[in-house]
């Protein structure tokens, strides 16, 4: 992506400062991340084995949306509301049957688990930080979106170069690509089906139901 910049506008790798140019790139993915970062592209499971007297779990995924066993789909429930339940009357112990989080990547186990379990978490993961060091790394998003990225990165470097009128029609562009791409992806995630008590439901939106950005996050 600093390539395209470069070769776009004609310019040697002295001419614009590398850091400048991935400072430019992670500003575009943030601003896609804003948008997208609950979409399919994400979804995603990882899995736990319970310790006997410990209820808490560092997790991978950033959300989570349904957590089962060997028995079947465990119950979410409030965090506050499963103390009360588990842990007014002391520390109540057993096979997990409900879950609760609190904060960020932790998932709360109820009743503390009195033995080694293993259950399934699936939601949606923490995309991979980016950019890095190195130029070969791709940003953790559908490839369509890699293009509004590069929009981005030239609209800045136009801004940078006082070329104002060029970095505005750079900007609409970016926006319209925004738009359409996201609205493409909305329309695929409101397709999926649900899962509501361990059923898996279909989606109560209708399927061409268009949903259109005409701005996006400053």
């Amino acid at each position: 992506m600093r390539d395209y910049v470069l070769q776009h506008e004609d310019l040697e790798a002295e001419d614009l400062d590398v850091t400048l140019l991935d400072a430019w790139a992670l500003e575009g993915y943030v601003r896609i991340h804003r948008l997208v970062a609950t979409y399919p592209f994400y979804e995603g499971e990882t899995s736990i084995t319970t310790t006997s007297g410990v209820s808490a779990y560092a997790t991978t995924m950033k959300r989570l949306d349904v957590v089962y066993g060997d028995d079947g789909v465990l119950n979410k429930i409030g965090h506050a509301e499963a103390q009360k339940k588990w842990l007014l009357n002391g520390v109540a112990t057993g096979k997990p049957v409900a879950w609760s989080t609190r904060g960020t990547q932790t998932i709360y186990l109820w009743p503390q688990p009195d033995a080694a379990y293993s259950f399934t978490l699936e939601g949606k993961r923490v995309p991979t930080t980016w950019p890095t060091s190195s130029p070969s790394d791709e940003p953790d998003l559908p490839e369509d979106f890699h293009q509004i990225i590069r929009s981005w990165m030239l609209h800045r470097a136009l801004l940078q170069q006082d070329d104002g009128e060029r970095a505005a029609a750079e900007l609409s562009h970016f926006q319209s690509l925004m738009g359409e791409l996201v609205t493409d992806e909305i329309r695929a995630d409101i397709a999926q089906p649900l899962i509501i008590g361990g059923q898996r439901r279909p989606a109560p939106w209708p399927a061409g139901m268009r949903l259109d950005y005409d701005t996006i996050p400053s």
